[in-house]
């Protein structure tokens, strides 16, 4: 299997780190504070890797969550500073969404997620109400 080129991110680096930019650790983390759910110890699922984990099951529900998982470790494990030998258990998973809850990804949503036309620019609006549409296609680029 060929190797990829020094330097050079793979496709799912790429969307990894592009939602990492859209989503900041620091603001991951200041919710999850402020939520009292943040991670007090090393642990294989710290909470703000399953934050991210959580957006790449909305972003690849056909993919199993252990497969995100390592996906996830193996492009930015080192942010955590920790070494894996296996992914949690099913229910590791489970409990750890159970205990941060829905309000630390609904903070984030609501600070993140705004508009993005005007009233000024033509198609956006019809008839006072804003126009929405929601591609189900898929297509990664690379840079």
């Amino acid at each position: 299997m060929p190797s990829k080129p020094k330097g050079k991110k793979t496709s799912n680096e790429i969307v990894i780190s592009n939602m990492m930019k859209v989503f900041p650790v620091s603001m991951v983390e200041e919710y999850l504070n402020l939520r009292g759910t943040n991670t007090q110890r090393n642990r294989r699922l710290p909470m703000q890797m399953l934050f991210y984990l959580i957006v790449m099951m909305a972003l690849f529900s056909e993919s199993p969550l252990r497969e995100l998982y390592r996906i996830m470790k193996g492009a930015y494990g080192k942010l955590w500073k920790q070494t894996w030998k296996a992914p949690p258990v099913k229910s590791a998973f489970t409990k750890a969404r159970k205990k941060m809850g829905l309000e630390v990804v609904k903070d984030v949503f609501e600070n993140v997620v705004q508009p993005v036309g005007i009233p000024e620019l033509e198609g956006c609006f019809y008839k006072d109400l804003r126009v929405v549409a929601v591609d189900g296609s898929k297509i990664e680029l690379l840079k």
